[in-house]
This record gives C-alpha cells, structure tokens and sequence, in this order.
C-alpha cells in the first residue's frame, strides 16, 4: 500500500482542473508508484513517470479515492505491459521475458510473466470483472483483498470471497503444471 494516503480534497482538486493539485498529486504519486512497481519488478524497476503522467495528465476525472485506486492499479498493469513488450521488440530485449512477483496469488511468493498475467486478466475479466479490480487493486497498487474491497464498494465477506475465487483461478490458469 502507498506509504502517504492521498487526500481526497487534492484529488477533487485535480480531477476539476487544479494545476497546483496536479502538482502535489504528482509529488505524493511518483514516489509510491516507483516503489510499488520497483517492488513488482524482478529484474529492473519500472518507469512510472509515464504511468504517473498517465494518471495526472490523462483525462482523470475520479468519483472518488477507490476509483483513484482502481485508475492507478490498472496504470500501473498497463505500464508493465507497455515496458514489456517494448522491451520485447527492441534488438536488445529480443526474447527476453519480464517477470513480476506476485506474493498475493499464491501460497508463497512467485514470479509470473507479465504477459502470462495479462493474458490471465483479460480471460478472467469476461466472466468475472469484478474480480479483476480486486486482483488488480491487490497486486498492483498493494492493498490487502478488505480494502480493495472497500475501495470497490464491497463488504469484507464478498471481498474475502472474490479474492479466494478470483486466486483459485488465476492460480489454476498461471501456476497449473
């Protein structure tokens, strides 16, 4: 979970058009989506400054600070992704495969291929929408399957089964051998 929470009131502030808000959004964001990424990341961090330009400059306009999670979240898997097949057609990165580590799909700590977790996402989001936001809010912003939830909009109980579920697939499309 980001180390500073972020106020509502500068994220009101940002999303009516406040530059000066945008400015300490940015300030409070860079630091913890590098460290969240960075923590992602197995083999070299991230670069969220385009992530975090997505956020801040983009046409975001949050309902609320769990909608601010959720943007952030799916920046930051967008990121990933955009590194990682860049990385993936460059001459240099040619056949090289990004991994993150996911400690909260699996028993222990595992290493999974970005794309290989994408592709998971995108298969599960068909039926089960819901359940992306969860594992997103999870495994890319940082936050425990109860405050996802809250940030959804989810009681504890629904959010503790969503997670359970949402795991048990993932883990049988990713981790099956």
């Amino acid at each position: 979970m980001p180390a500073t929470p972020l106020p509502p009131e500068l994220i009101d502030r940002s999303a009516a058009g406040d530059p000066l808000a945008r400015c300490e959004l940015y300030d409070l964001l860079y630091p913890q989506l590098h460290a969240l990424a960075r923590g992602l990341m197995t083999s070299e961090p991230a670069n969220v400054h385009e992530g975090c330009m997505r956020l801040i400059d983009g046409q975001l306009a949050p309902e609320s600070l769990g909608h601010f999670k959720q943007v952030a979240a799916r920046t930051i898997r967008r990121v990933l992704i955009d590194l990682t097949r860049a990385k993936r057609s460059s001459r240099r990165g040619a056949g090289s495969e990004r991994s993150i580590l996911i400690p909260a799909l699996a028993e222990k700590p595992r290493q999974v291929a970005v794309e290989d977790l994408n592709l998971a996402l995108v298969q599960l989001e068909e039926e089960h929408p819901e359940l992306v936001k969860l594992v997103e809010l999870c495994c890319f912003y940082g936050l425990t399957e109860i405050d996802a939830g809250a940030a959804l909009g989810m009681s504890e109980r629904t959010a503790g089964t969503g997670w359970e579920q949402a795991r048990a697939l993932l883990s049988e499309h990713l981790f099956s051998e």
